[in-house]
């Protein structure tokens, strides 16, 4: 009887343990088909990240090699997996560079509306615009884009540069001035005081331009290339020059040391300032040692004109 009933136990218990060791594999095998079905799309996904990823390193590969061309294209193959915003905004910039160095200019000004459609508080976008439509020389949408970003940019120095270009071009010198002097002072390079001191000469301001002079010349002291301090001299002694004042135009230039791009502009602007004081001894000298300077007609003109006034005809 006792061993009946032993017998039944260890059934019982071996029933027990088989039914569980079967619920245990069904569980499991649930889960696993769960997995896999949640994993499809999870897999596609990192598949088709992958594949996004090799599609730009291809892109910048090409473009660190010069193929701009096949470049561009895998750019614009890596924009249609529609990547993330920042991505996007990455490769806008260089694809538009990519077609301004092969003066696909149509192309980079509609890469640069893709861009401002999801980038719109980006000032660059708009300075980008500004100067690309220099290179059309397309004057009319230069003036729209700077009259409709004028309150977004005016802070900026780069914008007001770009619009004071813009004046000069049309020859409106005064609004030109007027844009550079909103221009903080301490914020103003070489570039822009340049600027300014041509706007007065162009307007016949000369005691402006003296002005303007006297007040950064200490500045000039601190310019980091010695050919910003050669044309900045140069300048002061066309306006010495256009108002009369020889002898300071002269002085400006007789110590100047000019072993660079502006050698021939010296020489015609030291040879007209030595002829306007009679120094012949000078001009002689500047005449004589003119061989290695590559000089345009204008120079010529002077000189010819100098023996003329003097009848020495041949």
């Amino acid at each position: 009887m006792q061993s009946n009933i032993q017998k039944k136990r260890k059934s019982k218990l071996l029933f027990f343990i088989i039914s569980f060791l079967l619920l245990t594999i069904f569980v499991t095998s649930l889960f696993l088909v769960y997995a896999v079905i949640i994993d499809i799309p999870f897999s596609k996904r990192l598949t088709k990240k992958i594949n996004n990823e090799k599609i730009l390193k291809l892109a910048e590969k090409m473009y660190d090699d010069g193929y701009l061309e096949n470049s561009a294209l895998q750019y614009r193959n890596y924009l249609e997996t529609n990547p993330k915003k920042i991505s996007k905004i990455k490769v806008y910039e260089r694809v538009f560079e990519i077609n301004i160095i092969r003066k696909q200019y149509n192309e980079a000004l509609k890469y640069l509306s893709l861009w401002e459609e999801i980038d719109s508080k980006n000032p660059l976008i708009y300075i980008l615009r500004i100067k690309l439509l220099f290179r059309l020389d397309a004057y009319q949408a230069i003036k729209g884009e700077i009259d409709k970003n004028y309150n977004r940019l005016k802070k900026s120095t780069e914008f007001k540069d770009l619009a004071s270009t813009y004046y000069i071009k049309i020859d409106n010198y005064e609004k030109a001035l007027t844009t550079l002097y909103e221009i903080p002072f301490n914020k103003r390079e070489f570039f822009i005081h340049k600027k300014i001191i041509y706007c007065f000469i162009k307007l016949d301001k000369m005691r402006d331009a003296q002005s303007y002079i006297r007040k950064i010349d200490a500045k000039i002291r601190f310019f980091e290339t010695k050919d910003n301090k050669i044309e900045f001299a140069l300048l002061k002694a066309i306006v010495y020059l256009i108002s009369e004042q020889n002898v300071f135009a002269y002085t400006e230039l007789k110590n100047l040391s000019i072993e660079s791009k502006y050698k021939a502009l010296f020489k015609k602007i030291f040879l007209y300032s030595s002829i306007k004081l009679e120094n012949t001894d000078e001009i002689n000298t500047i005449i004589e040692n003119s061989e290695d300077v590559d000089l345009d007609t204008e120079y010529y003109k002077i000189v010819g004109d100098y023996y003329y006034y003097k009848n020495e005809f041949q």
